[in-house]
């Protein structure tokens, strides 16, 4: 390697190695001292017991992660256009859906976009509906009682109001902080903890969890592979068709 261009180098050596390959007999017990030939400076030596290549975490850069939205967007919305206005029953079980990752009034998720959005803008339009929404979340999650959140009789104008809102650009902001916070984020640290290094691995993840939840997606986590991972050296192409495969299910 040509190391004489003015710039500091890293160099790494396996000493270990280095001595079996030229004097195999001998075995390596410890390192006292360094002897270096030649001109040249020399700085911040350090030994290792092992080398251990660096780890990267996965992540997606911008471009990948506005074709990951994209794709949750056709899932949502049936289109690649990031849907800030979108809303409407579409008679799930869940209320009414809105935004750009399928809020609902019926699930909790809803209300969260709200409340954020009347934390910097107090006087929305949306704000009204903050009460039904709040009762509805507890009829699904304290009560029991999913066929009652999923009323809309008392959200009569929640539509038309979401539309309109989604023309500030902060309602806009609002609605990708809360994407990010339960969906992508979660996904995000799950898919590390897995020990995945595709994007489509961590779309797959990203996209279970707007579908199926946080819970559902821990419970086909733990289904795929027998609760192994290729952070357990299980093939990762193998481990995402077998997630998939469990969330036809």
């Amino acid at each position: 390697t040509d190391s004489n261009n003015g710039s500091w180098q890293d160099f790494s050596r396996n000493l270990e190695a280095d001595l079996k390959k030229y004097e195999p007999n001998n075995e390596l017990i410890a390192v006292n001292a360094f002897l270096i030939r030649g001109n040249g400076l020399v700085d911040d030596i350090a030994l290792s017991a092992e080398i251990v290549d660096p780890i990267e975490e996965l992540d997606l850069n911008a471009e990948q992660r506005l074709i990951a939205d994209q794709f949750i967007s056709i899932f949502e919305n049936g289109t690649t256009k990031i849907e800030y206005d979108y809303a409407q029953n579409i008679y799930d079980g869940r209320g009414i859906t809105a935004g750009r990752a399928g809020f609902t009034s019926g699930t909790g998720d809803m209300l969260i976009v709200i409340e954020k959005y009347t934390k910097i803008k107090p006087d929305n339009i949306l704000k009204k509906y903050i009460p039904e929404l709040k009762h509805l979340e507890k009829l699904r999650y304290e009560d029991g009682d999913k066929e009652g959140s999923a009323s809309t009789k008392n959200l009569q104008g929640l539509v038309e109001a979401w539309k309109t809102s989604s023309s500030d650009s902060d309602f806009r902001k609002i609605q990708d902080e809360v994407v990010d916070e339960l969906y992508f984020n979660p996904a995000l640290e799950k898919a590390n903890k897995l020990g995945l290094k595709y994007p489509l691995s961590l779309l797959s993840l990203y996209d279970t969890n707007i579908q199926h939840g946080e819970n559902g997606l821990d419970r086909l986590i733990k289904k795929t592979a027998n609760n192994t991972s290729p952070n357990d050296g299980y093939d990762e192409i193998e481990w995402l068709r077998e997630f998939n495969e469990h969330r036809k299910v």
